[in-house]
């Protein structure tokens, strides 16, 4: 694949927020490829259009990305889906997406499984593996993130190894 770059898209309005820090936590444990921020809170949709197609020229380059939301009603943000309603022609389909919600509650633990895979799919990435739902309180030393990356790790290793 040569020098790739992955993503890291951030769907939480709050700049700095621990969903980013434990996206960010993530990808790095996936992946040793370089990445790229988009952090939906640093710019306006509506009023950004050049910082939008930036987004998805990068997104729709990437070969993984992770996909990050705080839990919000019991699922993603808004913010996170009108953005990927931007889409338009462009094509994820290469692209493999790893579904990160936080939230404050186990009672929202399949978040990621129910409501924000299924959105990442309807777009056109892929979605090899089960969404990750971590607790905002224990994100940087998760058990849920060291069991689920155990199952995603030889899946990714598999998907990359087509895709070379």
């Amino acid at each position: 694949m040569g020098a790739q770059v992955d993503v890291v898209l951030v769907g939480n309005p709050r700049s700095g927020s621990r969903t980013r820090d434990a996206a960010e936590r993530l990808m790095r444990r996936l992946s040793e490829a370089p990445f790229q921020i988009v952090d939906l809170a640093d710019f306006s949709l509506e009023q950004d259009p050049m910082a939008v197609e930036g987004a998805w020229d990068a997104i729709s380059s990437a070969q993984l990305a992770v996909v990050a939301s705080p839990t919000y009603q019991a699922t993603y943000t808004g913010l996170l889906k009108m953005f990927l309603e931007s889409r338009r022609s462009r094509s994820v389909a290469d692209v493999v997406a790893v579904p990160l919600m936080l939230g404050a509650s186990e009672r929202h633990a399949l978040a990621a499984q129910v409501h924000l895979t299924p959105l990442l799919t309807e777009v056109g990435f892929r979605v090899p593996f089960p969404g990750l739902f971590l607790l905002e309180t224990e994100y940087i030393e998760s058990p849920a993130l060291d069991a689920w990356l155990e199952r995603a790790r030889p899946a990714l290793s598999a998907l990359r190894l087509q895709d070379d």
